[in-house]
């Protein structure tokens, strides 16, 4: 076996709910077991109207091939994303 390839797995794709604390929002997530942060997309945010703060100091974010991505500048509101009964965390997700 090659260890110095990078497995590839199938994404992990569910139906879930933002609870906001205004609203509730039925949408799809990718989960990604190797992601470090909770992320959520910058134009979602906009589109649903996700209230922010920004950070004092950016967060750096690389991407599995070490490849750096855009600094974290801001932090959602508390939310709840609901994937099933079981699993409700609730969340600030870093703005990716």
């Amino acid at each position: 076996m090659d260890h110095t390839k990078i497995p590839t797995c199938p994404r992990l794709i569910l139906p879930a709910k933002i609870l906001l604390s205004h609203s509730s929002h039925e949408l799809t997530a990718l989960v990604d077991s190797g992601c470090e942060r909770d992320l959520i997309d910058s134009t979602l945010v906009e589109k649903l109207g996700i209230r922010t703060v920004q950070l004092s100091t950016p967060l750096r974010a690389e991407a599995l091939d070490g490849k750096e991505l855009p600094r974290i500048t801001h932090r959602t509101e508390q939310l709840q994303l609901v994937l099933s009964v079981r699993c409700s965390p609730n969340l600030h997700t870093d703005i990716a």
